[in-house]
Order: structure tokens, then sequence, then C-alpha cells
């Protein structure tokens, strides 16, 4: 069978990154699928990321083609996609996460029930005290932090005037301000780092690397591209990394992280799948599932042992560490 075989289910998936936790999560419902649907058909589609132009020509192309199912990351590409099937008039199934509210957008009418053609998983926000304390607790003589994070997202957005996305780029925004503003209350001096290209902003990294103690990367995902070099040249220097991404802790290109269990995600996702798909269940009988509590403390093991560093053990407690 090919592609185009009418009798084939194709699904496809618009991911931010090729990599990544969002990645992790696409290769595990891909599995799913290939398991309990005989000759399925699932593509990955790199959207360029938050702002980007290219989710509106994706999702397009997905109507047209008539895929009986496709995933969502992140309010942007969400959006676009519920938009684009209202005005295309088809009832394409689609599932989403990597966003906390869709009822706010019109997305959903309720989680209870979902009333059109998407459903999904969605999580809490970022728990910035949490994220920010399990570092301080377990690094409480760090005083000199830097900052990394690209500035693209808002440029792009005001420049393009794309409506749909200006609430996530500003809520990015937000957060890492509240990051910063965080830190400096427990008087941690934090240096930013900018940039809208990813090359200027690893040049300065390089640059200011020498005079920081730790790196935070507030969007791990958008700096997966080169966070092993990051993490050896913080290796080099003895600098502590620290990220917001699990998957960059379980990988080994970050010591300390404190973020989402993507794996839960992926399991919920493939079930809902898996309900449309053999079952014929429609997007709008099934309740949006919103993850509880999915937050979680990690540690590597290699990169702690490479650093001869070791969390005390009542710290170990207080945070539940789970060490990859």
């Amino acid at each position: 069978m090919n592609q185009a075989d009418p009798t084939r289910k194709k699904v496809a998936f618009i991911l931010p990154l090729m990599g990544g936790e969002m990645y992790e999560v696409y290769e595990y419902i891909r599995k799913v699928l290939e398991e309990n649907i005989p000759d399925v058909f699932v593509t990955a589609i790199p959207s360029g990321g938050m702002g980007a132009t290219r989710p509106y020509a994706i999702v397009e192309s997905i109507i047209k083609k008539d895929y009986d199912l496709f995933f969502t990351f992140g309010l942007s590409t969400t959006l676009i996609a519920h938009n684009a099937l209202q005005k295309s008039g088809k009832k394409i199934p689609f599932l989403f996460t990597g966003i906390s509210s869709p009822e706010e957008y019109g997305i959903i009418e309720s989680l209870e029930r979902p009333g059109g053609n998407a459903t999904g998983v969605i999580h809490t926000r970022q728990d910035i005290a949490s994220y920010c304390d399990f570092f301080v607790d377990c690094f409480p003589n760090i005083k000199n932090v830097l900052l990394l994070r690209q500035n693209d997202g808002l440029q792009t957005v005001r420049k393009l005037l794309l409506e749909d996305v200006k609430d996530e780029v500003q809520t990015v925004f937000n957060y890492a301000n509240q990051v910063i503003e965080f830190l400096q209350k427990k008087s941690i001096h934090v240096k930013v780092i900018s940039e809208s290209n990813e090359i200027d902003l690893f040049k300065k990294f390089k640059v200011e690397l020498p005079n920081t103690e730790a790196v935070f990367l507030v969007e791990g995902a958008r700096l997966a591209s080169w966070s092993c070099d990051i993490q050896e040249l913080c290796k080099e220097k003895s600098v502590v990394l620290y990220n917001g991404s699990i998957h960059a802790v379980r990988n080994g290109s970050s010591l300390l992280g404190y973020g989402i269990d993507y794996q839960i995600i992926a399991k919920k996702l493939s079930e809902q799948a898996l309900a449309i798909l053999k079952n014929n269940s429609s997007p709008q009988t099934i309740p949006v599932l919103k993850i509880e509590n999915a937050r979680f403390a990690c540690l590597s093991q290699k990169v702690a042992n490479s650093q001869n560093f070791t969390v005390p053990e009542n710290i170990s407690r207080k945070w539940n560490i789970k060490y990859f």
C-alpha cells in the first residue's frame, strides 16, 4: 500500500522542532498507532516554531489531503488549525496539547464536551516558584546567573500582525521576566542575553560564560539545536546548566531540570487517537483531559558525576528528585 491508498489511515504531527519533548511524544504515539492500526501512515512535519508562518501552509495542506487525524502542539498552531478547519467546512479531527485554556480561545466549548473537531490533553502552566526554588535549594551559594532567550517570536508576530499567536508569545516573555524577578528577589544577579538570531545569541553566551556560575535555558525547546554545545562549554567552565526541559536532562545535555512529564501526555493522547481512528469516536464527545501535578524535579546522574555534584539527601527527599 502507498500513502494514496484510500483505505489507509493517515496521521500527521505538526511539531515545533524535530527534537525535544514534542518529538518524544510523536515517537511514542507513532509506535502505538503502528502497533494497533494496520498499515497506518504517520508523518511528522516541523512547523518552524512559535511565530512562524509555516503552520498556516501545513494546516492547509493537511486539510486538502484529507488526513484522518492530526496533532498540534502549542496555542498558535492549535488556533491556526481550528480557524482553518472552520473556514474549510471540513470535519477532520485533531488532537492538541501544550496549551492550558483551550476553551478561553473558542477552540472547544468545554473540557467535558469539546463540541467540535478537536480534543486533547492539557496541563497547567509552569510553576515558576517551584522551578526557581528547586534550583536555589540545590545551589544556595550561587549568586550570578546567565539567562538565555530568543526574542524573534514577538518581533515576528508584530511584523506580520499574527493576532492568533500574540498571546502565546507574550506568555513566554512574561514567563522569562517572572523567572528573572523571582531570582532577583533571592539576591541572585541575573544577566540576560536576548537576541533574535541563534548564532548571535550563542556568540554572546560564550563571551559571558566565564563571568557566571549558572546558565538558565528558559526556552529549552527552542535552544535544543545547540544545547549539547552549551552543555560542553558549561562543563568545561564548571558552570551549572539548568533547564525547564526534562528531555534535556534525560539525554544528558543538562544537569538539572524541573518540567512536565510528557510521557504521561503521550500515553493519554494515544488513547484518544485510538478512540478516533479505531472506534470512530468523535472529538466532540471525547473530554479534554487536564493533567494535574505532572511536573517534577530531575537530575542527570551522568552530568552530576562528571561535575562531582551531589544533591543533599534532605533536598532529594523534599523534591522527590527523579534520577536519569
